[in-house]
C-alpha cells in the first residue's frame, strides 16, 4: 500500500486517541462525515486500512488497530509440493491443516491466527477471515466430468458455466478464477487458462509454469491484434523508414548468434576493423515498438506479463507466436526491422563514439553458439560458415577485447549450476554442467557494452528508463557466509567494488569442487531488479548506469526503453518526466516480480526433470558434496550438479546430531563431523519428479575439500 490518504491517517488517529474500538457509525459521527460520496470514500478507506494489515473487523463489526493483535497476521495462501497449505507472513510461514483453511484458496489475501506453539521453526495457525481474492485463480483436472483440484488439499465446488464445460475433454487441466462468495454451496467460476492434456509432452512443465503464476494462453483480444500484424516487411514500410532517416543495413554482413534450438531471435550484429584498428561494432535489436506500439492491447498485456519464460525446451512467450517466432524475430533471408546501435572501440576498449539509428537488415545466416565454439575451441569445421569465417574471428577477437576490459573494471563472474540435459522424448537420460564457450561469451559481453552505452545516454539526458540495478552486498552476511564454510580465511572490512568480492570468490573457488562455497556466497548479494533510479549502480557489472535493451522480444523493460529511446529522437519535449518516472515505477516494480517467478518457475522445472532423470538410478551411489546444514538434514549437491537431500531422522539413525552453532553434523557414536563442503558418499534411495525431490542416504565421508580448515 502507497501512503496513508489524509482520510486514513485521521482514522488512525481517532482510534489511537479513543484507545477503544469503533463501529462504522461510530466512526462516521466522529469524522463528521456525510454525504454519499464521502460515505463511500470512508468505506473505502477503511477496506484499505483492513487488507494492508492497519485495522482488524472483528465479529462485533468493531475496527480495531491490527498491531494491538500479536496473534493475528496477514499474508498469501500457498501450497508446497506434498499438498499441504501455509500462509506467508513477510519471511516466515504459518501453516494452516486442511480443516482450518475455513474457505480459502492459494492466492487469497487471508487474516491468519496464529496458534501457540510451532513445528519446524514455522507456525500453525486457523484462517481468520479471508480479505480478498488475490488472483482468485485454482488449477482443476477434468476427471470424468468433474472438477477436481489438482495439488490442493480440500474439495472445492465450484459452478462453471455448462457452455465452458462442453469445450473440455476428459484428462484436461484447466484454470477457474472463482469468486470470493458462495451461492449454494458453491462458488461462482470461469476458465480464464487452459494448461493442456495430460497426453500432450509438455503438460507437467506448463502446470508448473502456470502453478507459479505464468500466463500461458494470450486473451482473445491480444490474439485477434496479433492476428492483424504484418507477417513480413513491406515495401511501404521501408519506404517510411527510409524517409525518417533510417539506415538500410541490408547488404552488410549481418548474422544472429542463438543457441541451435532458438526460434526468437531479438539481436543480430555485424562487426567490421579500421585502419587504425579500432572495431566497429552495430548490434542491431528487433524493433518490436515498430509493431507494437504502447498502450495497445498487446502492448499492455506483455507489460502484465513482464517477460517470456523458458523452462527447460518449453516456451512461455510474452508476445503471441507470430510475432515472437515472425515478424520481430529477426530470421535470416528476410527483411526486419530493428533498433540499431553503432558502437566504436579501440584496441584498449576506450568507447570513442555511440550512435543509434532506426535501420533495415537482411540477415545472412542463424549461427549457433555450438557450432562457433565447434570451430574455434574444438576445430571442427562446419562448412556452411566458411564464407563467414573472417567475420566470426574478428567478432571472438573484440569479444576479448570485451572480456579485458570487464576486468579491468571489475565484475563479479557469476558461477553457474545450471546443468543441461539429454533426452529422448522428452525424458532425461543423462545431465551435465552447462557450459558457457567463446561464443556464448562475446554475445553476452556484446550485449551489456550496448546496455552500458544506452543507460549512460538516458542518464546524461536525465531520463528515466527500465534500468538494471543491482544493490552492494552485505558485508556482514558475506563475514557469516565464511564462518559457516569453517575455512581460516578473513573477509574484506568492506566490499566497497566488485573486485575486492571477485578476489574472494577466486580464493575460495580453488577449493570448490562443485561450487558449494561460491553458491553460497553468491547468496549473500542481493538480486538485481529494475529501477527508473539511474543513481543506483549495478555493483555486479561495475557499473554506474546499465539498461537491459537487447531483447524486447523477451523482456518488457526492454521494449519499453524502445518506445521511450525512440520518444526521444523524434520528439523529446513531448516526454513529461515526472509522469513517466511514476509510470516506470509500477512497471520497474511489477517486471521485477514476474522475473522471479519466472526464475522460480525454471528452476522448479529444472528440479522436475532431475528428479525424473534420477528416477532411473534409485539405488546407486553417487559422489556428492555437502551444499548446506540445518535442522532438518542435509543438502547435498552431486558431482553433476544434481541437487537433493538426506533427511535429519535418517541422519539420527546414524549417530548425528545438529551442531546449530557452527551449522555441522557431529557424530556422538565415533565423534566424526560433517560440514559443508565436504565430499560424501551417498547412496539415492527416493525421487519422486512430481514434488522435485530427491533423497540420499549417507554412505561415508570420502575427504575434506577444505584447505583453509580453522581450528
Amino acid at each position: 500500500m502507497s501512503e496513508l490518504t489524509s482520510l486514513q491517517m485521521q482514522i488512525m488517529e481517532l482510534l489511537k486517541s479513543k484507545n477503544k474500538n469503533m463501529t462504522f457509525k461510530q466512526i462516521k459521527r466522529s469524522l463528521h462525515i456525510v454525504g454519499e460520496e464521502d460515505l463511500t470514500i470512508l468505506k473505502s478507506s477503511l477496506y484499505d486500512l483492513e487488507i494492508n494489515g492497519y485495522l482488524y473487523l472483528n465479529d462485533y463489526d468493531e475496527y480495531m488497530l491490527f498491531d494491538k493483535l500479536p496473534e493475528l497476521a496477514i499474508g498469501e495462501v500457498r501450497c508446497n509440493s506434498k499438498g499441504k497449505a501455509y500462509v506467508v507472513v513477510g519471511r516466515n510461514n504459518i501453516f494452516i491443516a486442511d480443516s482450518y483453511l475455513n474457505g480459502a484458496i492459494v492466492g487469497d489475501i487471508v487474516i491468519v491466527r496464529r496458534n501457540n506453539y510451532k513445528a519446524l521453526g514455522n507456525s500453525r495457525g486457523t484462517v481468520d477471515k479471508i480479505l480478498k481474492r488475490n488472483k482468485g485463480e485454482i488449477i482443476f483436472d477434468y476427471v470424468n466430468g468433474e472438477l477436481v483440484p489438482f495439488n490442493w488439499p480440500t474439495a472445492i465446488k465450484v459452478f462453471v458455466p455448462s457452455q465452458e464445460l462442453e469445450k473440455l475433454v476428459d484428462g484436461m487441466r484447466i484454470v477457474v478464477k472463482i469468486s470470493l462468495d458462495k451461492v449454494d454451496d458453491s462458488y461462482q467460476g470461469h476458465i480464464v487458462d487452459y494448461i493442456g492434456h495430460k497426453d500432450d509432452p509438455t503438460f507437467d512443465i506448463a502446470t508448473i509454469a502456470r502453478s507459479n503464476g505464468m500466463e500461458i494462453e494470450f486473451s482473445d483480444a491480444a490474439k485477434m491484434e496479433a492476428s492483424k500484424i504484418s507477417d513480413h516487411v513491406t515495401n511501404l514500410d521501408i519506404e517510411k523508414r527510409l524517409e525518417e532517416g533510417g539506415v538500410d543495413f541490408r547488404s552488410s554482413n549481418v548474422f544472429t548468434l542463438d543457441g541451435k534450438t532458438c526460434k526468437d531471435m531479438d539481436d543480430a550484429f555485424q562487426i567490421t576493423k579500421k585502419p587504425n584498428g579500432n572495431f566497429v561494432f552495430i548490434g542491431h535489436i528487433s524493433d518490436v515498438d515498430y509493431w507494437i506500439p504502447a498502450n495497445t492491447t498487446l502492448d499492455l498485456e506483455a507489460r502484465r506479463r513482464g517477460t517470456s519464460g523458458y523452462p527447460y525446451k518449453f516456451s512461455i512467450p510474452m508476445f503471441p507466436r507470430n510475432i515472437t517466432n515472425g515478424i520481430c524475430s529477426l530470421n535470416p533471408g528476410v527483411d526486419r526491422l530493428t533498433f540499431s546501435y553503432l558502437v566504436e572501440l579501440t584496441p584498449d576498449g576506450e568507447v570513442v563514439n555511440f550512435e543509434r539509428f532506426d535501420g533495415i537488415i537482411n540477415s545472412k545466416m542463424k549461427m549457433s553458439y555450438e557450432d562457433v565454439n565447434d570451430i574455434f575451441e574444438r576445430h571442427i569445421p562446419h562448412p556452411e560458415y566458411e564464407p563467414y569465417l573472417y567475420d566470426l574471428a574478428l567478432f571472438l577477437e573484440w569479444g576479448e577485447v570485451l572480456e579485458r576490459r570487464r576486468q579491468k573494471r571489475g565484475y563479479v563472474k557469476f558461477g553457474s549450476s545450471e546443468v543441461y540435459f539429454k533426452d529422448i522424448d522428452g525424458v532425461p537420460i543423462d545431465v551435465e554442467p552447462k557450459k558457457r564457450g567463446l561464443a556464448e561469451r562475446a554475445i553476452e559481453n556484446s550485449m551489456i557494452l550496448l546496455g552500458e552505452c544506452v543507460g549512460e545516454y538516458f542518464h546524461w539526458f536525465n531520463m528515466p528508463g527500465v534500468f538494471r540495478v543491482h544493490p552492494a552486498p552485505d558485508t556482514k552476511a558475506i563475514k557469516q557466509t565464511l564462518s559457516l564454510m569453517h575455512l581460516n580465511m578473513g573477509a574484506p572490512k568492506v566490499i566497497k567494488n566488485p573486485k575486492a568480492f571477485q578476489e574472494l570468490l577466486n580464493k575460495v573457488c580453488k577449493y570448490d569442487p562443485a561450487n558449494v562455497y561460491s553458491d553460497l556466497l553468491l547468496q549473500t548479494m542481493h538480486r538485481a531488479y529494475y529501477d527508473p533510479d539511474d543513481t543506483i549502480k549495478h555493483f555486479g557489472l561495475a557499473l554506474p548506469w546499465y539498461m537491459q535493451v537487447t531483447s524486447p522480444i523477451r523482456r518488457y523493460g526492454d521494449k519499453y526503453n524502445q518506445h521511450i529511446d525512440r520518444t526521444m529522437r523524434t520528439d523529446i519535449t513531448s516526454i513529461k518526466t515526472d509522469d513517466l518516472y511514476e509510470e516506470l515505477k509500477a512497471i520497474c516494480q511489477n517486471i521485477s516480480a514476474k522475473e522471479r517467478i519466472a526464475d522460480r518457475t525454471e528452476r522448479d522445472v529444472s528440479h522436475y526433470k532431475m528428479a525424473e532423470y534420477m528416477e532411473q538410478h534409485i539405488g546407486e551411489h553417487f559422489t556428492c558434496f555437502v551444499a548446506y546444514i540445518s535442522k532438518s538434514g542435509i543438502a547435498v549437491k552431486t558431482d553433476n550438479y544434481i541437487s537433493g537431500k538426506i533427511e535429519m531422522s535418517v541422519l539420527r539413525e546414524q549417530g548425528y546430531l545438529y551442531d546449530s552453532d557452527h551449522m555441522r553434523l557431529v557424530n556422538v557414536k565415533n565423534q566424526s563431523r560433517v560440514e559443508i563442503g565436504d565430499e560424501i558418499d551417498a547412496k539415492l534411495v527416493k525421487a519422486n519428479k512430481e514434488t522435485g525431490k530427491i533423497e540420499f542416504t549417507l554412505k561415508s565421508i570420502k575427504g575434506k575439500q577444505k584447505v583453509y580448515r580453522a581450528s
